[in-house]
């Protein structure tokens, strides 16, 4: 990849990264609601247990991670 392109998705990387800790709510929060991923966790058959964070905001901070 040339450095031209490497220096513009960097600053993008960082313009991204900013607004998000601006927000401060995770990334995904508003395409993946937590009534969507509830009911299809429910659909599978998924069960668990009340814990500090639900299966809802581990996937918010997982693809948070990964993206």
């Amino acid at each position: 990849m040339c450095s031209s392109h490497q220096g513009r998705l960097g600053q993008q990387v960082h313009i991204l990264r900013r607004q998000v800790l601006q927000e401060g709510r995770l990334p995904f929060s508003d395409v993946l609601s937590t009534a969507l991923v509830t009911q299809v966790l429910e659909q599978i058959g998924i069960v668990w247990k009340d814990r500090i964070f639900t299966p809802v905001v581990t996937l918010w901070v997982f693809l948070s991670q990964v993206f």
